[in-house]
């Protein structure tokens, strides 16, 4: 494994078939505080580096079995060695022998005979850019895993207060079923048996109360679809499937917008979670259907496509500018666009003017909702 040297200075690995010139740049790094691994081909210098992980190359051009270009070349195939800046070191004084350097991922270029200033301060130079961007990759590391912690949190979050959305929702349901419900029936009751009493004595009273009951019907039928919005008594107790197709037949009742519902399987075994979450992105969207769209007709379908599923709801409405289709603009795709996200799927909206509204929803079935 490569170790990396921590000197302050640095480590440069100094590659040179000249002996007499090994020993010059030797000794000239090593008067200004660096440490030096010294290498008389390209394979020894592979080899050294393979050992003790450099700062920075300076690597000799023309050298036998494999030259510099060669070296370099394999110095920056290597993951862990190919940020290590590379200073070539020639006396062609060639611009195309240049540009063949800098091809191949060299930093620099020094040329023989040398002029020591310009060699350690092209070494100092490149040394320090080298650990400033390996500072700046450390920053960006942390502050990536920061964020990445950070959405992990508020996905986390969104799934705790989605849930809790559904439980509060569930319970106010439920108290409005068992506790208003129950009232306005034994109400209805005592009215009726009360018109029966009084209906034949007094005609007026009778009529007066038969538009009390009426009043009293309207009322537990708006509690209980109240209750149904709120919490589907199906979704829980009979399914997805099964809640799918009466909101969509209540949906066409209640609008005037045929609705088709189509189910390529009769239990889609979803968890709870995920069914929900369907549920609501359907709900959603068939509201912002009756409320926006002007449409004649809807699509609600459902394929098993064996690794994903796939929902789509369509209308033939008057469909939304394109810019609309972003979440930006739309509070209702931002909370679909949420809970598909929560469930690593992605959902996608075409729309325009004149062609109505196409949304496409696609939930890995391999992947649990996060939690």
């Amino acid at each position: 494994a490569m170790d990396r040297h921590d000197a302050d200075t640095g480590t440069i690995l100094i590659v040179d078939d000249s002996v007499e010139n090994l020993n010059l740049l030797c000794a000239m790094l090593e008067h200004a505080g660096y440490d030096v691994m010294p290498a008389l081909t390209g394979e020894a210098a592979l080899r050294a580096a393979a050992v003790t992980l450099p700062d920075l190359i300076l690597l000799d051009v023309r050298m036998p079995v494999m030259d510099g270009y060669t070296a370099c070349a394999r110095f920056k195939a290597d993951e862990r060695s190919r940020h290590i800046p590379v200073i070539f070191i020639s006396a062609l004084l060639e611009s195309a022998d240049r540009v063949a350097g800098f091809e191949v991922g060299g930093v620099d270029y020094v040329t023989k005979p040398f002029c020591e200033e310009e060699v350690l301060a092209r070494v100092r130079t490149h040394v320090n850019l080298a650990r400033i961007r390996a500072n700046l990759a450390a920053i960006v590391d942390a502050r990536t895993r920061e964020l990445r912690e950070s959405e992990a949190h508020l996905r986390q979050l969104s799934v705790y207060l989605q849930r809790v959305r559904e439980e509060d929702r569930a319970h106010f349901a439920r108290e409005l079923h068992d506790d208003l419900g129950q009232n306005l029936t034994a109400l209805r009751i005592d009215f009726k048996n009360l018109g029966e009493c009084l209906g034949a004595a007094q005609g007026a009273v009778a009529q007066r109360l038969t538009s009390i009951d009426q009043l009293l019907n309207g009322t537990v039928d708006a509690v209980r679809r109240i209750c149904e919005d709120l919490r589907p008594g199906m979704l829980d107790d009979l399914g997805l499937e099964a809640a799918l197709s009466s909101y969509t037949k209540r949906f066409t009742k209640q609008c005037g917008i045929d609705c088709d519902l189509v189910l390529d399987r009769e239990d889609y075994g979803l968890d709870e979670p995920t069914s929900t979450a369907i549920f609501r992105i359907v709900q959603e969207s068939l509201t912002n259907i009756a409320r926006h769209a002007r449409a004649s007709h809807a699509m609600v379908a459902m394929q098993d496509q064996g690794d994903e599923l796939l929902l789509t709801i369509g209308d033939d409405g008057c469909g939304m500018p394109a810019e609309n289709c972003g979440e930006r603009r739309s509070f209702g795709l931002l909370g679909m666009r949420e809970r598909v996200s929560l469930l690593g799927g992605r959902l996608e909206v075409d729309s325009a003017p004149g062609r109505g509204t196409h949304i496409e929803v696609r939930i890995s079935r391999s992947r649990s909702p996060a939690s």
